[in-house]
């Protein structure tokens, strides 16, 4: 069965179909029961095959938003299951969204071509970062993990591992 998805950005429209495969209900069909997973990337159409691969791990993305604004209009209505973060979006960094997925409990993981983590908070710098290109197997493995467990942190030294137990 496939499910087709309409994106807009600045250089117009395509509208994309996804398969869900052997993996359930199609993706953004309201009677799913697929964790729902927010996408916010700077860049739509080059996108399109993280969705893809969202979709055929088994779940539900909404999205892609390339503007915070957009995600949190979106957001006003309904909240996801976890999500994937550009730093960088057409409006502005995602920090503020970022730090009020940290207050609702939502995990959530940074992916981006952007490569200088020094821009990110200090609180948010052992939160899982893949910078691109990083294959989608390895996004949709972190994204079941963080949907099975709850947000992951990175632990980068002795100091770290503090810190995760108190988490």
């Amino acid at each position: 069965m496939l499910h087709k998805m309409h994106f807009e950005d600045s250089r117009g429209a395509v509208t994309w179909q996804v398969s869900a495969r052997d993996y359930g209900k199609p993706a953004n069909d309201e009677s799913t029961s697929q964790p729902r997973i927010l996408v916010l990337q700077r860049e739509l159409v080059p996108n399109l095959s993280l969705i893809s691969s969202i979709a055929g791990a088994g779940f539900d993305p909404v999205g892609p938003f390339n503007k915070v604004s957009r995600a949190i209009s979106w957001l006003g209505r309904e909240l996801p299951d976890a999500a994937i973060l550009d730093t960088e979006l057409k409006d502005g960094a995602c920090f503020d969204l970022a730090n009020e997925f940290l207050r609702e409990r939502i995990p959530f993981l940074f992916y981006t071509s952007r490569s200088d983590r020094d821009r990110i908070p200090t609180k948010m710098r052992n939160l899982p970062f893949l910078e691109k290109p990083t294959h989608f197997v390895l996004v949709t493995k972190l994204l079941s993990k963080l949907h099975r467990d709850g947000q992951v942190l990175e632990a980068e030294s002795e100091d770290d591992v503090e810190l995760l137990e108190d988490w």
